[in-house]
């Protein structure tokens, strides 16, 4: 069986930034937190997710950075707020911590199924089951707020080549109106 996305309309989001993000260090499941501008670019969000993008819901990734930048973009909404397991970044092993260089090293072999860690097939699927999980709720539109493997997955499902998200930038996904595919929109940078 093909594992497909819902098709609704949802906003995404990334994470602000975190010092391992500001030395290009792969995070994975390490739970680290924003640093201050991370904390900056989340309160920024405030504009880009107010009420001209009338969320009904927000999911989100229960990591500390995604809770916090989740706290501080939608503080002013008063709408339901919901952490699901299966938005968790990939689990990328002994890669947690290691510097572009490092990796360099290792080689890209080890990316797809890093050692110790989660296959690139395992993490896209359960990151299929969590954004359809909330998809599947009622209200429309929704925001998802994760990590950038989470937007990668997400590029992967809607056959899209961009697989690069800066942090607390915006996404709009629309099922497109003539065909099968998705209409993508940046909102913010």
């Amino acid at each position: 069986m093909e594992l497909r996305l819902l098709r609704k309309t949802f906003y995404f989001m990334r994470h602000g930034q975190t010092d391992w993000n500001y030395h290009k260090r792969i995070q994975g499941q390490t739970d680290i937190l924003l640093n201050d501008h991370g904390r900056k670019q989340a309160t920024d969000a405030q504009k880009h997710i107010g009420l001209s993008c009338n969320i009904k819901k927000i999911f989100y990734s229960p990591m500390q950075r995604v809770q916090e930048t989740m706290a501080l973009a939608s503080g002013h909404l008063d709408i339901p707020k919901i952490d699901v397991h299966d938005l968790k970044e990939w689990h990328m092993g002994t890669l947690e911590g290691t510097t572009p260089e490092e990796r360099l090293l290792l080689g890209e072999l080890y990316f797809d199924n890093p050692p110790m860690g989660e296959t690139k097939i395992d993490f896209f699927e359960r990151t299929l089951r969590g954004i359809n999980f909330a998809l599947s709720h009622e209200d429309e539109p929704i925001l998802i707020v994760g990590h950038s493997g989470t937007f990668r997955a997400l590029c992967h499902y809607t056959n899209n080549e961009f697989e690069h998200i800066e942090n607390c930038e915006v996404v709009l996904f629309s099922p497109a109106t003539f065909d099968a595919g998705w209409d993508i929109k940046r909102i913010s940078l």
